[in-house]
């Protein structure tokens, strides 16, 4: 069957029935069904080739198509499913790494989300950390890369 355009309307209301009025991907509440998306397969073969899957958040459906326009130029489409990538990628998300090492990015990157803190922020920060601040925000920097350094490095 095929929804017309003049069909739409009813159809993604009845979606918003059928889903309780929540997105499928990120389970919060999807706002009016007017703003909801119409979200379908841009597959042209297969058993679900064009058909509607549901109503999702704009930003949810606009980050599908992004990341399967990625999946689709990197080169993967030919050595593994899309589906089933998804499927390793998110078991391997959900490991627990709590006992391997940190990259060595991990504290640039850290340094970097603390420079750009308020300084009412920096401050509180080094105080859970047991350090002291500087006299300045560059003096705070400082002396959260060598805290940190120390901190990961036991």
């Amino acid at each position: 069957m095929l929804v017309s355009i003049a069909e739409v309307k009813q159809y993604k209301e009845t979606l918003y029935a059928q889903q309780n009025g929540i997105c499928p991907l990120c389970n919060h509440e999807l706002g009016s069904v007017n703003e909801s998306h119409l979200d379908h397969s841009h597959d042209l073969t297969g058993n679900n080739a064009g058909k509607c899957r549901g109503l999702l958040h704009a930003q949810c459906n606009l980050l599908e198509g992004m990341i399967r326009h990625k999946f689709s130029r990197s080169g993967l489409t030919t050595k593994i499913e899309l589906g089933v990538f998804f499927k390793n990628l998110t078991e391997y998300l959900l490991n627990d790494y709590g006992d391997k090492p940190y990259h060595p990015k991990f504290i640039t990157d850290s340094v970097r989300k603390f420079s750009k803190s308020t300084r009412k922020d920096q401050k509180s920060i080094l105080e859970r950390l047991g350090a002291l601040a500087g006299a300045s925000k560059e003096e705070d920097i400082k002396i959260y890369r060598k805290t940190i350094k120390v901190l990961y490095a036991q």
